[in-house]
């Protein structure tokens, strides 16, 4: 009975640790998907010498999150592969100069979606690499460009992906 007892206890105490682990890499493993296809698509731009859009979209009232480069070839904007989606529970948020408040232009929105019908609690935003690697979209506004990751603050993880407006890399706090 004792022995029982004490995993009983044990199991109760690492329950809430289990799920603070569990968080925290799902918020590293969102950084990274983004990073990653942020300097995918400077790089496609820059090797391309053409535009590159990341079209960022939040699913179903900003619980799930979602991301998917797209490049101009000749007069057509085309998909450079399939929508990458974030761990459960990690979507974008807005705010002053974030990637979430420049709206893809109509025509790279409807590539990105293809055949998918757009539903209205779908959130989207962009951002367009120009091919010296610089951001062409959004224009205005401070010298670099922030997207939140929303998930449980208390993590160490990042937070906070940073793109240089100039040069397009991407940078993390």
């Amino acid at each position: 009975m004792m022995t029982v007892a004490l995993i009983s206890v044990l199991m109760a105490l690492m329950i809430p640790c289990w799920g603070a682990i569990t968080r925290s890499r799902s918020r590293q493993a969102g950084t990274t998907l983004v990073m990653e296809t942020l300097e995918l698509a400077r790089t496609a731009a820059i090797t391309g010498k053409t535009d590159v859009w990341v079209v960022f979209r939040n699913e179903g009232g900003s619980s799930h999150g979602s991301l998917r480069i797209l490049s101009r070839q000749g007069t057509r904007i085309q998909p450079l592969g399939p929508w990458q989606k974030l761990p459960a529970g990690i979507s974008f948020l807005g705010g002053v100069d974030s990637f979430m408040k420049e709206k893809p232009p109509g025509e790279v929105l409807s590539s990105s979606l293809g055949t998918q019908v757009r539903t209205n609690d779908e959130d989207f935003g962009s951002v367009m690499f120009q091919r010296s690697g610089g951001i062409g979209m959004p224009l205005p506004g401070s010298n670099a460009l922030q997207l939140e990751l929303a998930n449980n603050p208390d993590t160490n993880a990042c937070s906070t992906i940073t793109l240089s407006r100039a040069t397009g890399r991407a940078g993390c706090q």
